[in-house]
């Protein structure tokens, strides 16, 4: 793969970020899109989709590797004395919060919270705004991401059965 960016089109780069993602590309190969693709400003949503599952296959590898198991188990009587202490600590911290519940009939909603943006105190009806104006900008996100991962899967569809349909 040649590592120059100026030597690769869009429609080349297209097609790497569609060979990356049906995992046809060998590791050396996934790389130099990888360099490729960080040096280059072209962008469509195919290549954009490859730097993101990139970035997360790079998040998930430099991830702390999980604890080992024990190589010995604990006695029976240890693992009962520890969740007993779960269960008292999640009943002690459990009875202010319905003491608190019960004493306001609002319930645990109208605790005072202080909401900032920006360096900006906001009021709770600003804050409350802000929130689901957040909250409708990842769903809207999210259902586009779902409708392009539809399209990828309607188009892997249609070119596995012709595919099928050619042998």
């Amino acid at each position: 793969m040649n590592l120059d960016q100026n030597m690769f089109t869009k429609k080349e780069l297209e097609a790497l970020a569609r060979a990356y993602l049906d995992c046809r590309l060998s590791r050396v190969q996934e790389k130099e899109l990888e360099i490729v693709l960080t040096a280059t400003d072209l962008s469509s949503p195919i290549i954009d989709e490859a730097r993101d599952t990139m970035l997360a296959t790079t998040m998930l590898e430099t991830a702390p590797p999980a604890r080992a198991a024990r190589k010995t188990q604990r006695p029976r009587w240890v693992r009962w004395c520890v969740a007993a202490a779960c269960v008292a600590l999640a009943a002690g911290a459990a009875v202010p919060l319905i003491r608190h519940a019960s004493a306001d009939p609002a319930g645990l909603d109208s605790a005072p919270y202080i909401v900032y943006v920006d360096g900006e105190r906001l009021d709770s009806d600003a804050a409350a705004a802000a929130a689901l104006a957040t909250q409708s900008r990842c769903m809207a996100l999210m259902e586009k991401t779902l409708d392009n991962a539809r399209a990828l899967q309607a188009q892997s569809t249609s070119v596995t059965s012709k595919t099928n349909n050619l042998q």
